[in-house]
């Protein structure tokens, strides 16, 4: 049974006015910003295998390899070395990696993969999917005894 009209909405000032408690603020806060994040930062991480040797087929399905799972252990202790901020950043962000490996025969992009899934997995990148991670760069450098990959991430506009 319907009275027919509708209940008011009361303002939060006439709220105050007949002395009801107002619980909890206008707006949801946001978010404190990390400056760490929106000023950027920098970090090398060792030379990962290649896309193609680090999982394998089974019957089932795809896993990896002991190669791939070697390097995310690496990648770990790597970050830990450098005192890397791991705050799972949900923030839109840009990865740049400049790549300085030993020959000029790798394929540049079989490395992204296995590198920012590392990423996921030790809580510096909250996800991978393309509301977070918005730009990736991947540039080839100058050649190094040693490869290695030196990781840049910092701030984009959400658009």
């Amino acid at each position: 049974m319907s009275l027919g009209r509708r209940h008011k909405r009361w303002t939060e000032a006439e709220l105050r006015r007949m002395n009801v408690a107002v619980i909890g603020p206008k707006k949801a806060p946001k978010p404190p910003r990390d400056p760490r994040i929106f000023g950027g930062f920098c970090f090398r991480v060792p030379w990962p295998p290649s896309w193609n040797n680090a999982t394998a087929n089974t019957e089932r399905g795809r896993i990896k390899s002991r190669a791939a799972k070697a390097y995310v252990r690496n990648v770990l202790a790597a970050l830990i070395e450098q005192n890397v901020p791991r705050n799972r950043i949900s923030h839109p962000l840009s990865i740049t990696m400049r790549q300085h490996a030993n020959n000029s025969r790798s394929d540049c992009a079989n490395f992204e993969k296995l590198l920012v899934d590392s990423l996921v997995r030790h809580n510096v990148l909250a996800e991978d999917n393309r509301t977070i991670v918005k730009q990736i760069h991947i540039y080839d450098c100058e050649r190094s005894e040693t490869p290695f990959i030196e990781v840049s991430i910092a701030a984009v506009s959400a658009n």
